[in-house]
């Protein structure tokens, strides 16, 4: 019933099929669909849930721990942006579609986003012992990892509309605007306003 909701959904939108739809095209009644997940809210909120499981460890994979930092970060952002080109139905179904939709599937999306930005910031954290550098306040990371994924998220959303652009070239472009950042606070230069400097 997922499998054929989550491919429904990625085709037609949350508006573009019913319930009776869905039944139909997984062989089922649709009392059924109810019995299982209550609504088509509560089955298209399962598949957003579906679609954050699989990015994890397609990042996950692809980031070698051992690597130097720059290349654990560029590693990480070529898996997460290789995702999204391969998944760009499904993105734009179950992450711009949750945002738009909000309720419950936003709540979904929400999660599924903290566990994202958990996983960018444990990159961020071992960039800093990979360096022999101690790692700022945990809430200096997480506030990090925030800006990562939206930096991540926004470009994506602007790649959307310039699909002649390869992978590699949006990421190489995030890279350099993350690590002209990132690359500073990890040898430790930070940017002050004039009065607070010195």
């Amino acid at each position: 019933m997922l499998v054929v909701a989550y491919e429904q959904f990625s085709r037609h939108g949350y508006d573009g099929v019913s319930m009776e739809d869905l039944a139909r095209a997984a062989g089922i009644t649709k009392p059924m669909l109810y019995a299982y997940f209550g609504s088509k809210e509560g089955l298209y909120t399962a598949c957003v849930e579906r679609m954050v499981g699989p990015m994890l460890e397609y990042v996950r994979r692809e980031v070698e721990p051992q690597s130097a930092p720059d290349r654990r970060l560029w590693a990480g952002i070529v898996a997460q942006l290789g995702f999204i080109d391969e998944h760009r139905r499904e993105w734009r179904a179950f992450v711009w579609g949750a945002i738009a939709r909000g309720g419950p599937a936003g709540a979904a999306l929400a999660q599924g986003r903290r566990q994202v930005t958990s996983l960018l910031g444990e990159l961020l954290e071992s960039s800093y012992h990979a360096a022999g550098r101690e790692p700022p306040a945990a809430d200096e990371l997480d506030a990090a990892a925030h800006a990562l994924q939206g930096a991540v998220e926004q470009v994506a959303a602007w790649w959307e509309e310039h699909p002649e652009q390869s992978r590699d070239a949006v990421a190489l472009r995030l890279m350099n605007f993350m690590w002209q950042g990132f690359g500073n606070l990890l040898e430790q230069q930070v940017w002050l306003p004039p009065e607070a400097e010195g």
